[in-house]
C-alpha cells in the first residue's frame, strides 16, 4: 500500500484523512500488522484509485474474510453463472 499511496503523492496522513479512518491504522497496515476489515479496503482502494487485489495487505483481508464467510475469495470478476451466460 505504501508504494500505491507514494504515486499518488500522499502521506500517510493525507489518506487517512481522505479515507476516514485512522492515520494508525494505515500506518498498521503497511507494516503488516493489521489486515483492514473490506469496508476500511474499499474506503483507502477509493482513494488510491486502484483495485484491492493490487495491494499486497489489500488482498490478504479479501482472502481472510471469504475465508471466514466459506466463500471462494474475491477475484475483481464476476464469474458467468452471476450473469447468468
Amino acid at each position: 500500500m505504501r508504494e500505491a499511496r507514494a504515486k499518488k503523492l500522499l502521506t500517510a496522513r493525507d489518506l487517512a484523512k481522505q479515507a476516514r479512518v485512522s492515520e494508525s491504522n494505515v500506518y498498521r497496515i503497511e507494516r503488516g500488522e493489521w489486515l483492514p476489515s473490506l469496508p476500511t479496503v474499499r474506503k483507502l482502494t477509493g482513494v488510491l484509485g486502484i483495485n484491492p487485489e493490487e495491494v499486497e495487505e489489500f488482498a490478504a483481508a479479501i482472502q481472510k474474510a471469504a475465508t471466514r464467510r466459506g466463500r471462494p475469495a474475491y477475484t475483481g470478476q464476476q464469474s458467468s453463472a452471476r450473469l447468468g451466460e
